[in-house]
């Protein structure tokens, strides 16, 4: 087992919904293999918790980056002796909030089938992105817990975060973004077709995401690795072909499974 001190710094992926992250995501599985580990969310809570982060640890000894939606960083993790490194992406925020509701109006279930303003009623997606950051709707705490953070980005210059991880040492593995895009919308008609029909819920819109349009333009002209980038990321050490199969194996095989039987327990022991 790897002692707290011998570690190298852990990297936390605050995954924010429809920003981009999936693309991330099958980045680490493919260059880093084991070494990310994709938080699983447990059943009996839907923020990854410092026990969460504590099981995976001794689950996966050689992890270097963990990464999921409920990786919340209003949530307080530094219980076990490792430096945490943060990093997010963001999105600009009307765009991601429709993304937000297409996604869910074509892929979920029935229920979600509702008008814009039918769907802003019913499920609670306002200011999403400063609520995944601050645990609330509340644009200070957001800033101040971004200015902590080891990197902040936006989409729109996503392949700049990857060359800023890349010149990470314990991420070294990381291969280049080289322009590709996962769970991206399937058809550019469909985009267009949205955008008419919501057009005349601008106002709505704006209002929903009144402060996460503060927050992205303050980590767009404040945070955004673009501004002091230095140029490409380094070399990337070959990385075998067979490191995402490995990682989703292992995580159904040795993860999943374990954490499932975990759960259990603590939920027996909580009756």
């Amino acid at each position: 087992m790897i002692k707290p001190s011998e570690r190298a710094p852990l990297y936390l992926f605050s995954h924010i919904p429809k920003t981009g992250g999936t693309t991330l995501a099958r980045l680490f599985q493919e260059s880093l293999g084991l070494a990310y580990v994709p938080a699983i969310r447990r059943s009996d809570s839907a923020h990854y918790r410092a026990a969460d982060l504590g099981l995976d640890l001794r689950l996966n000894p050689w992890a270097r980056c963990v990464g999921g939606h409920s990786i919340k960083p209003f949530e307080d993790l530094s219980q076990h002796g490792v430096e945490l490194r943060w990093f997010t992406v963001l999105r600009e925020p009307k765009a991601r909030f429709l993304s937000h509701y297409r996604h869910q109006y074509e892929r979920g279930h029935d229920r979600y089938h509702l008008a814009l303003d039918e769907w802003c009623l019913a499920y609670r997606r306002r200011n999403w992105m400063t609520r995944m950051i601050a645990g609330e709707e509340n644009l200070d705490r957001a800033k101040d817990i971004l200015n902590r953070f080891h990197i902040v980005g936006t989409l729109d210059n996503l392949d700049v975060v990857v060359e800023e991880l890349r010149r990470e040492p314990a991420l070294h593995r990381l291969k280049p973004l080289g322009g590709r895009r996962e769970n991206v919308a399937a058809s550019r008609q469909k985009t267009e077709q949205l955008e008419i029909q919501t057009s005349h819920y601008e106002e709505l819109i704006v209002e929903q995401n009144a402060l996460d349009i503060e927050l992205y333009e303050y980590v767009r002209d404040e945070l955004d690795p673009v501004r002091r980038s230095g140029g490409p990321g380094r070399t990337p050490t070959n990385t075998w072909t067979g490191n995402r199969y490995l990682a989703r194996g292992y995580r159904n095989v040795v993860h999943k499974p374990a954490v499932r039987v975990v759960s259990r327990v603590n939920s027996v022991r909580g009756r």
